[in-house]
């Protein structure tokens, strides 16, 4: 295990998964609890697992980290809510995934974004239309807030 976060029911752990064919590396972001606000990433389906669930919807993007093996750079930094989770991806160029409870915006999807979100979405962190992504270096956590910085 690299990183883990705590919410109020939930936890999100990332591991280092190593290659067999490359001799690589690259991680994997697993959950377990409550999903009831879909903070554990995995989907609807499902609304407590006792055992890890690997998030499926963000796997592409983490073995995407590596290109052709070898070291998969930073681990992915957690940050886990109330209900809600965030995932920053240091060696995706900062790209910052979130997904669980957010009646309140907590997630910054903006105003059209579903109140529950089930599985893990990029943060798009473009200040305008024409603007670049800004590119965020770590994530803060507080019960019913977060704050991607």
């Amino acid at each position: 295990m690299r990183t883990v976060a705590c919410g109020k029911a939930h936890t999100v752990v990332s591991v280092e998964v190593r290659d067999d064919k490359d001799g690589g590396s690259h991680y994997e972001l697993y959950a377990f609890g409550s999903n009831g606000d879909g903070q554990l990433g995995v989907g609807k389906g499902t609304k407590f697992s006792e055992k890890p669930v690997r998030l499926e919807a963000a796997r592409a993007l983490l073995r995407g980290e590596v290109g052709g093996g070898g070291d998969p750079g930073p681990p992915p930094r957690l940050a886990a809510g109330s209900a809600h989770t965030l995932a920053l991806l240091p060696a995706a160029g900062g790209r910052v995934l979130v997904w669980g409870d957010n009646t309140e915006g907590q997630l910054g999807l903006g105003p059209d974004a579903e109140e529950t979100v089930c599985v893990p979405t990029a943060l798009d962190l473009r200040l305008g239309p024409d603007e670049e992504a800004k590119q965020v270096r770590d994530l803060i956590q507080m019960f019913y807030k977060s704050v991607a910085y």
